[in-house]
């Protein structure tokens, strides 16, 4: 019989994860469909012809149906701080998404913003007739490709599910919330479908690349690293209370999203808990027998 004190001990399963590299081919699936649809049917220089111009005609003679407060409000969930505002609430049960979440901002924000410097296409409202084309909020013109709610929309789905311990049944409802974020862009009259696309895939990306950073590195997951994260979360709670992200209608949800940001940055500054599945045991300390 073998001596338990001899036998190896098991890896604990506490803090488990994907390998970092695991993470790649479910990052890269979406950016290998979205090229193919690029390629397929983009065919104009503006992307304005075919299934694109098609596809912001089609969405727009539906989403019209729906009141413009209800869109105003969706793509406000898409930006920046909104999405942020919406992801502390989870600081005190889940922190590890919103560590993801600030290692996946500069990411994504590099890839939206270069991209949209480099590419330089034009919105809707600057190629099609006023009568041609509903706006709700702001009428924006340039830098259409890629969009940046889409962006940000699909890289905090990325988080959410690939940090998730059933990421397949938690994508079931994760993935069509953010694709009603980034169809809203095309109801206010702001993008393109190709626009949303490129989004989508850029921001998956972005999202995937943000939970293999906080899984590698987890110095966040400390009472210091919690508190810091309240912090940022009180910021942008305040940054949302005076910020002008250009929906008037939405400002009720955009002053109730501030708020919550700066309450659950509040509570979890004041009563910290880190994670205890990214727990790791002190050098030091061997594993339980």
């Amino acid at each position: 019989m073998t001596d338990p004190a001899s036998a190896p001990a098991r890896p604990s399963s506490v803090g488990s994860r994907p390998a970092p590299s695991a993470l790649v081919p479910i990052a890269l699936a979406p950016l290998l469909i979205v090229a193919l649809m690029l390629f397929a049917g983009s065919g104009a220089m503006f992307f304005v012809r075919g299934w694109n111009l098609e596809g912001f005609s089609a969405v727009q003679a539906w989403s019209i149906r729906l009141p413009d407060s209800l869109w105003a409000a969706i793509t406000v969930c898409g930006s920046g701080l909104g999405a942020f505002a919406i992801l502390s609430i989870a600081l005190r049960s889940r922190p590890r998404w919103v560590a993801a979440g600030l290692a996946t901002a500069p990411i994504a924000g590099l890839y939206s913003n270069l991209v949209k410097r480099i590419v330089a296409l034009p919105r809707p409202a600057a190629v099609l007739a006023p009568d041609h084309i509903h706006v709700i909020g702001e009428t924006l013109r340039n830098n259409s490709f890629p969009s940046g709610h889409a962006v940000t929309a699909f890289a905090f789905a990325a988080i959410v599910v690939l940090a998730s311990r059933r990421p397949l049944v938690v994508a079931l409802w994760m993935v069509p919330l953010a694709a009603l974020i980034a169809l809203s862009r095309i109801a206010v009259g702001a993008h393109w479908p190709a626009d949303l696309a490129a989004g989508a895939a850029g921001g998956w990306l972005s999202g995937a690349c943000g939970v293999a950073i906080a899984t590698r590195w987890r110095q966040w997951n400390t009472v210091r690293g919690i508190r810091a994260m309240a912090l940022i979360m009180m910021v942008v709670g305040s940054a949302l209370l005076l910020a002008d992200l250009g929906y008037p209608l939405a400002w009720p949800l955009q002053f109730t999203l501030g708020i919550v940001a700066i309450v659950s940055g509040a509570c979890a500054f004041a009563w910290p808990r880190m994670d205890p599945h990214c727990v790791e045991l002190p050098r030091s300390v061997s594993a339980p027998r």
